[in-house]
This record gives structure tokens, C-alpha cells and sequence, in this order.
């Protein structure tokens, strides 16, 4: 199937039931991954700030990830989710989720890594996960 495993997924225990929710993957690479080792106890839900055609405009993998995980039955793709406002962004009725993964975004047009603003990013998304987790 041309599929590779990414090497951060073969030495990690992946979640094999539950509610996963992703945010901040960039071309959406972890979340196939990451669903493709799914167990059928499992749903993956892989998000992104940005809206699909930005997504796919600035990840040249990004359009074959998406497909396939839309073609997964164990994974959901929302777009315009911030991590720092989840219970807002996430649309429906709100979702709880067993474990919440969040890929530290990288700083490609920003220099947030390192100081406040990016100490700031991190506070805000603890915050808000605390409203999507499973008590």
C-alpha cells in the first residue's frame, strides 16, 4: 500500500481505545499514522487551525494524508479548530476525549518558541483542554 510508519509511532504505545483527539499536525502525517495503528475501540479526530486548502497549500503531503484519513472509518478531519479555544472550535455538541495529543507547533513564519508569547500558547491550550477531556 506505499504506506511508511513514522519512526516516533514504532516506539510509541498508541492509544488502542477511546476518543484521540490531534491538533496541531501540521500535514496531518501523525494523525494517519496514528489511526492506521488504531484498533477498532479507537476514533481518531485530527484537526487543524487552518482551513484545508491553506493546509494543503503549505504541505506538499498534506492532500494523500487527508484522503486517507477520510477514507478511515476510525478517523474524523475538522479544520478551523484552535487548541486554544477547543470546547468553542470543536463543532456539534461537545465531545470529551480520552487523550488529547498535541503536536507543539512550529514556528515558520512566527517566533513564538522561545519567551512569552510561546510560554502563552501553551497556558491557553492547558486551559482549554481541561473542557474536552474525559474526567
Amino acid at each position: 500500500c506505499g504506506y511508511q510508519e513514522p519512526a516516533a509511532l514504532v516506539a510509541w504505545d498508541v492509544p488502542q481505545e477511546g476518543n484521540i483527539l490531534v491538533v496541531g499536525d501540521g500535514d496531518f502525517s501523525f494523525s494517519h499514522a496514528l489511526a492506521h495503528r488504531a484498533r477498532a475501540q479507537a476514533h481518531v479526530t485530527a484537526t487543524s487551525l487552518d482551513q484545508r486548502k491553506e493546509v494543503q497549500d503549505k504541505y506538499a503531503k498534506a492532500q494523500a494524508n487527508l484522503q486517507a484519513l477520510e477514507r478511515n472509518p476510525l478517523a474524523t478531519v475538522l479544520h478551523g479548530v484552535d487548541a486554544t479555544r477547543l470546547a468553542q472550535s470543536l463543532p456539534g455538541p461537545r465531545e470529551r476525549y480520552d487523550t488529547v495529543l498535541w503536536n507543539f507547533p512550529y514556528p515558520v513564519r512566527m517566533k513564538i518558541a522561545k519567551g512569552a508569547v510561546g510560554r502563552g500558547l501553551i497556558e491557553a491550550f492547558f486551559e482549554s483542554v481541561k473542557d474536552v477531556l474525559t474526567p
